[in-house]
C-alpha cells in the first residue's frame, strides 16, 4: 500500500518516494533490538516503517488507514510518528516518540535512511543544502544506546545506497 499511495512522487534527490520507506524497513530489520521483539512486533514495526511518512506526504486520511486493516497497534506509532497540527517542538516529538519502542526503532532506521551519506552526496549535487545541526539533534534526542550508535554509524557509512 505505502508504494501504491506514495507513487508519482519522487525525494528531494529526484527518486521514486516509496524508495525511502522501503529502504526504512531495511534498515529496521537490522536495528539491535529487532530480535528482541515479539513476531507480532516485528511486523507491527516493518509495517509502520513503510507507513511512517504516508499520513503526512501522501492524500490518505486516518481513517482510510483504519479501513485498510491498519489496527492501532501499527496506527499509534504512525501518528506518533506524523508532523501534523499537533507538532509543536522537536523536543516534544522526540520526547513521545521515545515512549513507544516501535515508533523510536523506526525514527532511528528513517533517520540512518536521511543520514546515509551517499545518499547526502547525491542531495548535495543537485544543490540540496542539507541542515547539518537537524539530524544529529532528533538522534541525541532518541537517546540512542551505544550498540545503536555502532548500528547508526555502519548504515550511515558503508552499505551502498540504492537509487
Amino acid at each position: 500500500m505505502s508504494k501504491t499511495w506514495h507513487e508519482g512522487q519522487v525525494d528531494k534527490a529526484g527518486q521514486p518516494y516509496w524508495t525511502h520507506p522501503a529502504r526504512v524497513a531495511q534498515n529496521l530489520r537490522s536495528w539491535p533490538g529487532f530480535d528482541e521483539l515479539s513476531d507480532d512486533d516485528k511486523e507491527r514495526a516493518l509495517c509502520t516503517a513503510y507507513l511512517h511518512d504516508v499520513l503526512e506526504d501522501c492524500d490518505v486520511s486516518r481513517v482510510e488507514l483504519l479501513d485498510n486493516g491498519f489496527g492501532m497497534g501499527i496506527m499509534h506509532p504512525v501518528y506518533l510518528l506524523t508532523k501534523d497540527e499537533s507538532f509543536t517542538t522537536i523536543e516534544n516529538y522526540c520526547s513521545q516518540i521515545r515512549g513507544n519502542k516501535i515508533a523510536r526503532a523506526v525514527k532511528l532506521a528513517d533517520l540512518s535512511d536521511n543520514c546515509n551519506l551517499q545518499r547526502q552526496a547525491l542531495l548535495r549535487e543537485q544543490g540540496y543544502v542539507i541542515d547539518e545541526e537537524k539530524y544529529p539533534k532528533v538522534k541525541a534526542l532518541l537517546k540512542p544506546s551505544e550498540a545503536e550508535e555502532v548500528w547508526f554509524y555502519h548504515l550511515i557509512n558503508f552499505p551502498a545506497y540504492s537509487e
